[in-house]
């Protein structure tokens, strides 16, 4: 008997080692263990040549890539060198994204922009980030977008998948910054100010905690536009949640060109020639609302320095290292006085002159800053803004 009961443990012993093993090689395996990632992550720069994004969330996801494809192919970039692919699911959060890994969901990618290629469109999870992506871009779920505790332990998971399985070991890890409801929306009722901030504060929260602090600003921007003729009833959404398919979508595709295309490319969203059935006044606001997010997502902008009014005069280029011409596109040999002033965004003026303009003035704003300015031109009781990026 005792031979008996000591096989009988020993086998059992045995047994639940194999147990043991076979549930932990399952789990390596599957992917759903956690890797050694260590948090803040030290997150990598924007790629230099080629640009390979995939943004994973929901409809909010969808609107801010609906315009994309058509200002890329409106921008003077080589399509062949970037694409942008999305898989989205309507009110899904971190926690669904997660829980689809784990539970190996099959997904499908859509193409929005640029013409390279994918090698896999379909399949888990695991499948599509088995692939060498420059960019990989997250959000929360807008009801949880101002809760960071919210956020954890499923941005931990993913960030985790998104080390082990990307081929890409320098990929960059983005995260997109969504707008806060119109206040009459029935749900939150938040203040759309409040909400706002609400929101950029847990994004400073979510940077500190992950690492993360590559940032697509879609909500700031929308806050900038707010504070604009281009505000609508129910500010800037077609439902007090979603964005407006029109202008509102336009803005927030113009920030995530400025995000993520233009670093790498050198080429402004203000240079784009995408107008589609917008007006040019709607154009520059939009593109100027866009561009202040990017710069500054933390603050609205003054937009009581954007004044839009049908050019006469030409200021070029928009995105320079801080040499900007200025051209009277109707000189007729009689010179023009002018009242020249550069204002940040905040509203703070950083130079002022006042001169003749025959048929151009060459200025060197070399030493400011890098970052967004309006160069305002006033003349014979007119006032022209033109929105210059220093780089």
């Amino acid at each position: 008997m005792k031979k008996f009961f000591f096989t009988f443990t020993l086998d059992s012993f045995l047994m639940k080692k194999y147990v043991v093993f076979i549930w932990l090689l399952l789990w390596n395996t599957t992917g759903f263990a956690q890797n050694s990632l260590t948090l803040p992550i030290k997150n990598n720069p924007l790629p230099s040549d080629t640009l390979r994004i995939l943004m994973i969330g929901n409809s909010f996801t969808v609107d801010v890539t609906e315009y994309i494809g058509d200002i890329v192919r409106n921008s003077g970039i080589d399509e062949k060198t970037c694409c942008l692919y999305r898989v989205t699911q309507d009110g899904s959060s971190l926690q669904t994204w997660r829980d689809k890994y784990k539970n190996n969901d099959q997904v499908q990618l859509e193409k929005k922009a640029g013409l390279l290629t994918m090698d896999i469109t379909q399949g888990t999870l695991q499948d599509i980030l088995r692939q060498h992506w420059d960019v990989i871009s997250l959000q929360q779920v807008s009801v949880n977008s101002y809760k960071i505790n919210t956020f954890s332990p499923f941005l931990d998971d993913l960030l985790s998948y998104i080390n082990q399985d990307c081929l890409n070991k320098q990929v960059a890890i983005c995260w997109h910054l969504t707008w806060s409801c119109w206040e009459g929306h029935k749900v939150l009722g938040l203040q759309e100010l409040e909400g706002w901030s609400n929101i950029v504060s847990t994004v400073d929260q979510m940077i500190e905690k992950y690492g993360i602090d590559i940032i697509i600003p879609s909500g700031t921007a929308i806050q900038n536009a707010r504070s604009t003729e281009l505000n609508t009833e129910k500010s800037l959404t077609r439902d007090g949640y979603h964005m407006d398919e029109g202008i509102g979508r336009y803005i927030i595709a113009c920030t995530l060109f400025e995000s993520l295309f233009t670093p790498v490319y050198g080429i402004s969203i203000y240079e784009n020639r995408f107008s589609g059935s917008f007006l040019s006044k709607e154009l520059y606001f939009g593109k100027s609302c866009a561009i202040g997010a990017v710069n500054d997502f933390h603050s609205i902008m003054n937009t009581d320095t954007l004044q839009y009014s049908e050019p006469q005069l030409i200021v070029s280029p928009s995105l320079s290292d801080g040499i900007v011409t200025l051209q009277n596109r109707n000189f007729s040999g009689a010179a023009v006085y002018t009242h020249i002033q550069l204002f940040d965004t905040t509203g703070r003026k950083v130079f002022e002159t006042k001169e003749l303009l025959a048929q151009k003035i060459t200025f060197d704003f070399s030493d400011l800053q890098p970052r967004l300015y309006i160069l305002s031109v006033t003349y014979d009781g007119v006032k022209e803004t033109f929105p210059i990026i220093i780089r």
